[in-house]
């Protein structure tokens, strides 16, 4: 949902002690609210948790305990003063990234020094995701403000050879859409691969939506059901 309403995507963390309609509320760090609106059964994203109109709402209208369980994610379009569906715009539970090392490989021809195997630095984030370095002294970092995964010689800068497409991935290795800089111009690599290292398999995001469990036997009763508006997710993205 970057094009339309890019403020209001990201990573947000649920606030300690804090609910709105009987669910938890999350913030982003550019204090923006993902709650839930009891009066149009959908989970919202405003500047507060307290306010009516939204940027970006659930229109599912299941009443789900948790926004990743929710459905059909439209944002407002200022231009045209609708809500537009947005196919690509997920809400997932924030799984940790599991590479302790990261094997970046397919752009040699045009930035050798930024390829190879990056490995985690240890206490060192950027956008609140790992940092990582190789040999040659180039960093595989995440940018907030433009939400891409890069590779460039200092974490702390925007300055950079690779970068991927906009994406709230928790790790390099969910992002997605490589592209490196061709002199003035970055152009994409399509087989330009980001891998966890020794092996590591890439764990895939969490799935949206749980599985149900299987339906008891008609002659038996019921099972105690958990509380409904339990929601697993510290962290959403």
């Amino acid at each position: 949902g970057e094009e339309h309403q890019s403020s209001s995507m990201g990573i947000f963390s649920r606030v300690d002690g804090v609910t709105a309609g009987g669910r938890d509320v999350y913030k982003s760090q550019r204090y923006q609210f993902l709650y839930y609106w009891p009066e149009f059964r959908a989970w919202q994203i405003s500047s507060s948790y307290e306010k009516r109109m939204s940027l970006v709402s659930s229109f599912g209208g299941t009443a789900a305990a948790c926004p990743t369980y929710d459905s059909d994610w439209r944002v407002w379009n200022d231009l045209g003063w609708r809500w537009t569906p947005v196919s690509a715009l997920t809400v997932q539970c924030r799984q940790p990234c599991p590479c302790n090392d990261v094997v970046v490989s397919g752009g040699e021809e045009l930035q050798r020094s930024s390829m190879g195997i990056f490995s985690r630095v240890d206490g060192v984030t950027a956008g609140d995701r790992p940092v990582y370095q190789n040999q040659r002294s180039q960093f595989l970092y995440y940018w907030p403000a433009y939400s891409t995964w890069r590779i460039g010689s200092s974490y702390t800068s925007d300055i950079s050879g690779v970068i991927s497409a906009s994406s709230a991935a928790a790790c390099p290795t969910y992002a997605s859409n490589w592209k490196v800089l061709d002199g003035s111009r970055f152009i994409p690599v399509s087989n330009l691969t980001v891998e966890c290292g020794s092996g590591a398999p890439s764990a895939p995001p969490l799935p949206r939506t749980p599985p149900l469990p299987p339906l008891p036997p008609p002659h038996l009763p019921s099972p105690p059901q958990p509380p409904s508006l339990i929601c697993p997710c510290n962290d959403v993205v």
